[in-house]
């Protein structure tokens, strides 16, 4: 029979999965910009986010770091991997995928704007407070950038999320998200810099966790 205690520690692998996929481009650390990469452009990424997630019957704070690859396989189709983790308290790896494609492409990188919608997908896993779970993260953010100049790009990301995440004995929970998420690029000769605040917030009472909001800072740098 599962006792309280275990069936809070698998509440709690659910919400680290929520915070672990959910935000895994809620801040776009993994996507980039709005402006696609040049066709046969590669670069390399790595990044790190600070999350907290707010929910019954708990709150958690969390911490994931980021390592990929993102390619321009036209000028306006740009492709990208990542993986990572974090190892210490809670265990958990991830890995996803993604495909962005410009709608509107600025000739100046250095004005205008540029717009691009995004699909992503996330597997995780996760193992702590002796519960083991895992979950996928689906979601199509749509990408606006402003370049204000040769070293700046504003970013907003508006999105929609589905998540869904299991752990031994307890309910599948299957939760839709609205989120968006604030940046700004700073792009050096060599280097670009992506500092980002992301929000999401589901709010479906068919499940055991009830309404869940999420508060993310990331940072992402691109070589």
């Amino acid at each position: 029979m599962s006792t309280p205690a275990a069936h809070l520690a698998r509440l709690g692998v659910l919400g680290v999965l929520a915070l672990a996929g959910a935000p895994g481009c809620a801040t776009v650390n993994g996507l980039g910009t709005a402006r696609t990469l040049d066709a046969g452009e590669t670069r390399l990424l790595g990044g790190a986010e600070l999350g907290w997630v707010s929910s019954r019957p708990f709150g958690s704070p969390l911490l994931r770091l980021d390592g990929g690859v993102r390619h321009g396989l036209s000028d306006r189709l740009e492709v990208g991997a990542h993986a990572g983790g974090w190892p210490l308290v809670v265990q958990w790896g991830h890995v996803g995928a993604d495909a962005k494609l410009a709608l509107v492409r600025s000739p100046d990188p250095t004005a205008g704007f540029d717009l691009s919608l995004a699909a992503a997908v996330q597997l995780d896993a996760v193992h702590g407070g002796g519960a083991t779970g895992w979950g996928w993260t689906a979601q199509l953010p749509l990408l606006v950038g402003v370049n204000d100049g040769p070293r700046r790009t504003w970013v907003v990301a508006p999105r929609l999320v589905y998540q869904g995440l299991y752990s031994e004995g307890a309910s599948p929970v299957l939760k839709p998200y609205g989120g968006l998420s604030l940046g700004v690029a700073w792009r050096g000769e060599e280097v670009t810099v992506l500092p980002q605040v992301g929000l999401l917030w589901s709010d479906n009472p068919a499940d055991q966790l009830g309404g869940m909001g999420t508060l993310t800072l990331g940072f992402a740098v691109f070589l």
